[in-house]
């Protein structure tokens, strides 16, 4: 997948039961500078989970594509394998993942039929303005519908205060994920020779000036095209709260907002 200089990397799974009749979903991960990859190989949604050598993985019964086709795309250019011109805002990492979604799409039509873009954490910065260009570009993307996990849309909005409660160290199971990804046969396997890289700091560092931009501004026309939108945020998650989130979406203007805004919380069961 390419956009001018920029090659995106992608490994996409069939759905377990009945691929033909399953949605696609598009998954993005967060950072700014982290791998999808590393999602589909951590057990957090993936198909399969790397052993505690590195070397191996073993199957996922809980995976998302249990049930929908997954398409993990690693973007923007310098996130995992891929690799290309770095960019300094999401609006122009949009640039590229569309053309990268355009392709595929075309290319694999039959999974073109009920596609939903899926993220968490930044994925709130990628998404909406992606969403946008999807529609502006007349994309022949199926779009249905975004899902957005404890996402970071609007920052302004969601917190004043980064206080760190706990001591850094290194994540095990991000170590041995990118040592599978590095090794030589899986190397091989994918038919690439530069190192994998998640999370990478010059992606962080090139868009160090979109963090702190809210995107929640590129909801609204989706919404009133009757885009299905899921927000989700664990009650515990002190980084991207659901207080946050719920605030930025009570801000939105809209034609369903009165309603919205009306709604009685219910717990989830």
């Amino acid at each position: 997948m390419q956009y001018i200089v920029t090659r995106l990397f992608y490994w996409f799974f069939e759905s377990r039961n009945k691929p033909s009749e399953s949605s696609t979903v598009v998954y993005f991960q967060g950072g700014p500078g982290g791998s999808s990859i590393y999602v589909a190989l951590s057990g957090n949604g993936g198909p399969c989970v790397v052993d505690d050598t590195g070397n191996s993985t073993s199957i996922n019964e809980y995976s998302w594509n249990t049930h929908a086709n997954v398409l993990y795309l690693d973007q923007p250019a310098g996130v995992g394998f891929s690799r290309g011109r770095i960019p300094t805002t999401s609006v122009e990492a949009a640039e590229s993942t569309l053309l990268a979604l355009n392709h595929f799409f075309r290319s694999q039509p039959k999974y073109n039929t009920r596609v939903f873009l899926a993220g968490l954490s930044y994925a709130g910065h990628y998404i909406p303005p992606l969403v946008t260009k999807l529609k502006e570009k007349n994309s022949p993307v199926r779009l249905e519908g975004i899902v957005l996990g404890n996402p970071i849309v609007a920052p302004e909005i969601h917190f004043n205060l980064d206080k760190k409660h706990i001591p850094t160290g290194e994540d095990p199971t991000r170590l041995r994920v990118t040592a599978f990804m590095n090794s030589a046969a899986a190397r091989r396997f994918f038919g690439v020779h530069s190192a994998w890289q998640d999370p990478n700091w010059d992606v962080h560092y090139h868009l160090s000036c979109d963090i702190p931009c809210n995107y929640h501004q590129f909801l609204p026309d989706a919404l009133n095209e009757g885009l299905r939108i899921l927000v989700y945020a664990g009650d515990r998650d002190l980084m991207c709260n659901w207080m946050g989130n719920l605030a930025w979406m009570e801000e939105l203007h809209w034609k369903g907002a009165a309603g919205f805004r009306a709604a009685v919380p219910v717990d989830y069961r």
